[in-house]
């Protein structure tokens, strides 16, 4: 399986989001590369203000473009068996 590698912002409440998700076992929308599909692993980068990878997910749906929304025109899909890195 391909290890992908997505970047977010902590700025935009990303890291909160990922703790979410990581708490609960729910899965979590997020921007991935086209070819991205389920079974894939997933590297979560945030790239500002922390510039570090902070979480590893499994790709749980195929990617989508968005239509509409703050990330309209990225792909995006569902990450869950999202955990932590310290």
């Amino acid at each position: 399986m391909p290890i992908l590698v997505s970047q977010g912002n902590s700025d935009d409440g990303h890291l909160e989001d990922l703790k979410r998700a990581a708490r609960s076992g729910k899965t979590h929308e997020w921007t991935v590369l086209k070819k991205a599909q389920p079974g894939d692993e997933v590297l979560l980068y945030l790239i500002s203000p922390i510039q570090a990878i902070v979480a590893h997910g499994i790709v749980k749906t195929f990617s989508r473009k968005k239509k509409s929304g703050p990330w309209t025109g990225e792909y995006m899909a569902r990450i869950g068996e999202i955990s932590m890195l310290e």
